[in-house]
């Protein structure tokens, strides 16, 4: 019998919660007074796994390959004896992945990312297809927003701002952001209060203010594309496509990057370009924002395109920078 807690995949563990009619230690992860399956139960949806891969000799074996594709498994160690309760004989052959030729790939963002900063920067040859950028977003679409975002600036005018003034800057002020061009108020937050605070890359010494915002009431839930993790934001249980968005992984983990990228702020106007046009390209498909990872903080960063989309609530917070750590490496 296994578990839950076998899997990382959200498709999976709900699938076991709705169906499991008895409960125990699991005999594979040894989580204890847990919903339990017989792993065969799970068969026909890794089964369907098979359309995007094809057996050849020289391949790797399932669980290898479907651990690095879309991080099933909540320990690699598993991932082995998983498969070859859930499959039996079918876990015996090695596989590999089936190509797909309409699949964009990590070439084909990097021919975009140059083509906006040296040759066309409104109508690039290298746009991707907008109707299968809609298939992939739809994928890493959620509706998951933090009770508690934070917003920082550092205290360069001698006093506590007021809480109306922690939010996106007037139009006037607005400069090229790693989501928005000059002009285009978005509004920036960080899911704890160190990353908004790494964010504005303070000095030791420094003070900054910090603020709570939370999701303003809008009748509707906000829908934002997160590009955390790709692959592990993906159930492939949920795909029609399973064999073209797995190829599309390396893309989309390019896109993830590009807003991750440590920048110097003497190139970031030009390195900037790349991940204002994919930002550009979410909100016109009709998302509130997009999710990734801090490139100077621990956290996520959570840009929304309605800079009221967030309220902020509360009182100021000032915070002293006690350290600052640099890490360097010889290039």
């Amino acid at each position: 019998m296994c578990c839950r807690e076998c899997f990382r995949d959200a498709f999976l563990r709900d699938f076991i919660d709705r169906s499991s009619t008895t409960s125990g230690q699991c005999r594979i992860c040894k989580s204890e007074n847990v919903p339990l399956i017989d792993p065969p139960n799970l068969a026909p949806y890794f089964e369907s796994l098979l359309d995007a891969y094809r057996a050849r000799r020289d391949g790797q074996h399932l669980w290898e390959l479907w651990d690095e594709d879309w991080q099933l498994f909540a320990d690699k160690a598993y991932a082995r004896i998983l498969i070859e309760s859930i499959l039996g004989d079918l876990s015996k052959a090695t596989y590999v992945p089936r190509e797909s030729d309409s699949a964009p790939t990590s070439d084909s963002w990097r021919k975009l990312r140059e083509e906006l900063q040296l040759e066309n920067r409104y109508f690039p040859k290298n746009a991707p297809d907008q109707s299968l950028f809609g298939v992939l977003m739809a994928n890493l679409a959620t509706e998951q927003v933090p009770a508690d975002l934070f917003r920082a600036r550092l205290m360069t005018e001698g006093r506590v701002y007021r809480l109306d003034e922690m939010g996106a800057p007037p139009m006037q002020f607005v400069v090229d952001g790693r989501a928005n061009p000059s002009g285009i108020r978005y509004l920036y937050l960080a899911d704890d209060p160190e990353t908004a605070i790494a964010e504005v890359k303070p000095s030791k010494g420094a003070l900054v203010a910090v603020a709570k915002f939370e999701v303003a009431k809008l009748g509707r839930k906000l829908r934002l594309i997160d590009l955390t993790n790709p692959r592990a934001c993906i159930s492939p249980f949920l795909l029609s496509n399973i064999a073209d968005v797995r190829a599309s992984m390396p893309f989309l983990e390019s896109l993830g990057e590009e807003l991750s990228v440590p920048t110097q702020p003497h190139r970031a106007m030009r390195d900037y370009l790349a991940s204002q046009y994919l930002c550009e390209l979410v909100k016109v498909s009709g998302y509130d924002g997009v999710v990734y990872r801090s490139s100077v903080g621990a956290g996520k960063n959570f840009t929304f395109f309605d800079v009221d989309a967030c309220i902020a609530v509360g009182d100021v917070g000032v915070y002293e920078v006690v350290n600052v750590t640099v890490a360097a490496r010889r290039r």
